[in-house]
C-alpha cells in the first residue's frame, strides 16, 4: 500500500526541481571601461614595461581593449624616465633604466585629459640558500630535488626557478657514459629548458592555498645541468595586490576558507585599477656535479 508521505516528498521534490528562476545578472555584459594599469621597473638595466587597457565586461570572452595615446613618465623624485609606446598599449622605458633600493617611483599617465598616479618603493630582495639536491633515488647517474615551499620565508617574495642541460653532459660523466633518448632528442631540438616555474612565496601559511599547492619534487637532473634561481623582492602594499588577486583567482571557493567577491585593491589612482610595482631581484645559480 502507498502510503500518503510518500506521496507528499515526491510531490515536494518535483516542485523543487520545477520551481528554478533564472536570475538576470544586471550589467554582466557591460563595463564601467575603467583604465587598467600593468607596470613594473626593476633594478636591472633594461627595459621596463607599462600595459595600459580598458575593464571588460564580467560576461564575455573578449581580450582587453588597448589604449593609445597616453603620455607615461616615471619619476624617482629627481629623475624622469619617459616611456615611449612601443605596440598599442605597452609603454617602455630606454633600455638603459634601472631603479635603486631605497626610492620611491611615481607613474604618472596622462591621458585623454586625466592624470592617473601610483607610487611604490623599491626595497631589497631577501637572500636565500642555493636549492639543494641529492642523488635520485632511482638511478646513481642523476639527481632530484624539492621546490621550494611556498609559505614561511621572512618576508614575502615573488620566485622564479629556470634549470637547463648542458651542451654536452658527457663532460660530467665518466668515460663510455650513455645520454638517455630524451636528452640526445632535446639536444638535437635546441630545447635545453626544462623547468620554468614562477610563483609566490609567503611569509605566513593561508588556508585556502594549503588546498592547492603541494610538495612538488623534480626527479631525473642530469649532471651539468644549471639551476638558476630568481628573488623579485616586493613591498607590503605590492604583495597585499597580489594577495588580494589571488584570492580572487586561484584560492577563490576554496571550501569554507575561501574569500568574498570584492575588487582586487591596486595603488593607481583617479579610478584606474591595476598597480605599478617596484622591485629588487637577486640571482642564484646552482651547477649540478
Amino acid at each position: 500500500m502507498i502510503r500518503i508521505p510518500y506521496i507528499f516528498l515526491s510531490l515536494l521534490m518535483l516542485t523543487q526541481i520545477s520551481c528554478i528562476t533564472e536570475i538576470k545578472w544586471e550589467g554582466a555584459d557591460t563595463s564601467t571601461h575603467n583604465l587598467v594599469v600593468e607596470g613594473l621597473l626593476t633594478d636591472v638595466e633594461q627595459e621596463h614595461i607599462v600595459k595600459l587597457s580598458r575593464t571588460l565586461p564580467v560576461v564575455g570572452n573578449k581580450n582587453p581593449e588597448t589604449v593609445s595615446g597616453a603620455q607615461v613618465t616615471i619619476n624617482d623624485g629627481t629623475t624622469t624616465f619617459e616611456l615611449a609606446e612601443k605596440e598599442p598599449g605597452i609603454y617602455a622605458t630606454n633600455n638603459n633604466v634601472k631603479g635603486e633600493i631605497g626610492k620611491k617611483y611615481t607613474l604618472h599617465i596622462r591621458l585623454e585629459g586625466k592624470d592617473y598616479y601610483a607610487s611604490d618603493s623599491l626595497v631589497a630582495a631577501p637572500s636565500i640558500e642555493p636549492v639543494e639536491y641529492t642523488t635520485s633515488q632511482f638511478n646513481d647517474d642523476f639527481y632530484m630535488f624539492t621546490l621550494r615551499g611556498n609559505f614561511g620565508s621572512a618576508v614575502p617574495y615573488k620566485y622564479r626557478m629556470v634549470y637547463q642541460i648542458p651542451d654536452d653532459a658527457s663532460e660530467y660523466y665518466p668515460p663510455g657514459w650513455e645520454a638517455p633518448d630524451w636528452y640526445t632528442r632535446r639536444i638535437s631540438e635546441n630545447d635545453r629548458i626544462l623547468l620554468d616555474s614562477t610563483f609566490f612565496i609567503h611569509d605566513a601559511v593561508e588556508p585556502a592555498a594549503l588546498l592547492i599547492y603541494g610538495e612538488y619534487t623534480r626527479n631525473g637532473i642530469l649532471r651539468g645541468t644549471m639551476i638558476t634561481e630568481y628573488v623579485h623582492s616586493m613591498s607590503n602594499s605590492y604583495y597585499q595586490f597580489i594577495r588580494a588577486m589571488m584570492s580572487e583567482t586561484e584560492w577563490r571557493g576554496v571550501g569554507v576558507v575561501g574569500s568574498i567577491p570584492a575588487n582586487v585593491p591596486g595603488n593607481v589612482s583617479n579610478g584606474a585599477y591595476g598597480f605599478f610595482a617596484v622591485s629588487s631581484i637577486k640571482i642564484t645559480e646552482t651547477l649540478i656535479e
